[in-house]
């Protein structure tokens, strides 16, 4: 019988899971939870182990989490390794009913605990943007509320307004995010459209609350969340 750490090891070995999703918008490719199964089942039966995923509700502070439990089995019952990942459900979504913003969450969550467990990277496929370079991660939000001025202290005419900036502060909150995190949301549209965060173009990425809500799903999809949590 093949050793346990054997079994895990093999598998993260042979594991490739073709990223066969695509993003129009941010034009990449990304993989969800029910590639990573698909191309996992073969190799469990190859290497003799066995996959359960199972999900939690938890409550943290105010906000709710889907806890998604990742366990690898040898043949004869034993578990080898277990892992967790989080992802927060909105209290509302547009378009989403209270069981789709759930299986959303949880979708999110398996995926990155499958990652976490086979070792498979988040970023973005080389063919995704045609040139093989990986993308640059967000930078650390900044602690100011509103995008700061020119040097000169006078707005350029390609920056957005401060009441554009308050708006699309509101729309995130309404979305449980905090202010940090709208920031981080907003540097990521910025990079993956290559304008400055403050440019005035991003008020027409980010409005109305439609475009919102997409461009948090694209973030959500895009970038593997620090410590399992991500924005949404």
């Amino acid at each position: 019988m093949m050793a346990k750490k054997d079994i895990l090891q093999n598998i993260q070995a042979d594991l490739k899971v073709p990223k066969g999703q695509h993003n129009s918008f941010g034009n990449y490719n990304y993989r969800n939870a029910e590639d990573i199964q698909e191309a996992l089942k073969p190799l469990l039966a190859k290497h003799g182990g066995a996959v359960t995923i199972c999900d939690s509700v938890i409550q943290v502070g105010e906000r709710i989490y889907v806890e998604a439990t990742v366990s690898l089995y040898d043949n004869a019952g034993e578990l080898i390794m277990a892992t967790k990942a989080y992802a927060r459900e909105p209290s509302e979504k547009k378009g989403m009913d209270a069981s789709q913003i759930t299986g959303a969450a949880s979708s999110y969550a398996r995926k990155y605990a499958l990652g976490g467990m086979f070792l498979l990277d988040d970023t973005k496929d080389a063919d995704s943007h045609g040139n093989g370079t990986k993308p640059t991660p967000p930078k650390e939000p900044t602690k100011t509320a509103t995008p700061p001025e020119t040097q000169a202290g006078a707005k350029s005419e390609e920056e957005m307004s401060n009441a554009q900036w308050e708006f699309i502060k509101k729309l995130g909150a309404k979305n449980d995010l905090k202010e940090p995190e709208v920031i981080t949301l907003v540097k990521w549209v910025a990079e993956q459209n290559n304008i400055p965060p403050k440019h005035w173009k991003i008020t027409k990425l980010m409005l109305p609350a439609e475009n919102f809500t997409k461009r948090m799903e694209e973030y959500n999809q895009n970038i593997f969340p620090t410590e399992g949590i991500p924005i949404d």
